[in-house]
């Protein structure tokens, strides 16, 4: 049996930008995609990459609160305020930058994406760069997608679901 993947990606899965000197470089997601495409695993047969769209504030609030939304686009704004440091943002841990909400949004997308190709069995795993499970937002996407996996009978994490074989698996 051949075992199938969605990948969930787009070059703006590369918005986030912590500043110079921050372990979570956006380079680190671009050599990520560019050494999976170089090895040819990105074109082997079953494997599937699309574009992501990005998750709606609907999907966003499914596991946050609507002030922390807004807060998250507020602090990725032109001028964010003093208020977004009482959601943890702009600090050392969680720095803003701009269009931080569009970056989050766009993760969160993708790994519904990831997931909603398992859920309605187009493939057997979902994935998206796994630099991106360390960034901000994607607290929220592994809330979402776990509760989301669980309400269609999965028990594993989004980024390493697996629709159950209907015979010994690959």
């Amino acid at each position: 049996m051949t075992c199938t993947l969605h990948v969930a990606w787009d070059d703006r899965l590369t918005g986030y930008d912590f500043g110079a000197g921050h372990p979570l470089a956006p380079a680190l997601v671009e050599l990520t995609i560019e050494l999976a495409r170089a090895f040819g695993l990105l074109a082997v047969a079953g494997v599937s990459v699309e574009r992501p769209a990005p998750a709606t504030d609907a999907e966003l609030a499914l596991v946050h609160v609507q002030p922390y939304i807004e807060a998250v686009r507020r602090a990725g704004g032109p001028e964010p305020d003093a208020s977004v440091l009482e959601f943890g943002l702009g600090t050392v841990d969680n720095p803003v930058f701009a269009s931080m909400h569009d970056a989050s949004a766009l993760v969160v997308g993708a790994t519904l994406a990831a997931a909603r190709a398992v859920w309605t069995g187009t493939a057997q795993h979902g994935a998206l760069s796994p630099w991106l499970e360390l960034a901000p937002g994607v607290a929220a996407a592994d809330r979402l997608a776990h509760r989301q996996t669980a309400r269609r009978g999965h028990r594993r994490p989004v980024t390493s679901v697996r629709r159950p074989a209907a015979g010994p698996t690959a």
